[in-house]
């Protein structure tokens, strides 16, 4: 997708929000980030979704709505699985976190 195109729909999505959904800025700015995100990967995985070399935003369908919510289910299952090995590890040398905590504590006790 063109810059100017992408512009154009994110400034005409950002007013639809404000104006006629009376949408509070935080779910403006969480809204436009979830679309940013979403053309980012069309861009990303535009051959793995097979999408013509300049698409535009009549090219996306269900189809690639679908493989970016997948695409962020894994992430968040990836994320989840590795911050579950360092719960495991924190777990296995608990004084560790104890001692950098303790010396952390020491250490701001002046403020």
């Amino acid at each position: 997708m063109n810059e100017a195109e992408c512009t154009k729909i994110m400034r005409l999505y950002e007013s639809h929000l404000q104006v006629k959904k009376l949408s509070s800025p935080g779910t403006v700015r969480l809204y436009l980030h979830s679309v940013q995100m979403f053309i980012r990967f069309c861009n990303k995985f535009q051959q793995d979704l097979v999408l013509p070399e300049q698409w535009e935003i009549h090219n996306i369908g269900v189809r690639e709505l679908e493989a970016f919510l997948q695409h962020q289910m894994d992430i968040k299952k990836m994320a989840k699985k590795y911050s579950g090995n360092m719960c495991q590890r924190n777990k296995k040398f608990p004084g560790v976190f104890n001692r950098v905590t303790t010396s952390w504590q020491q250490s701001n006790s002046a403020f």
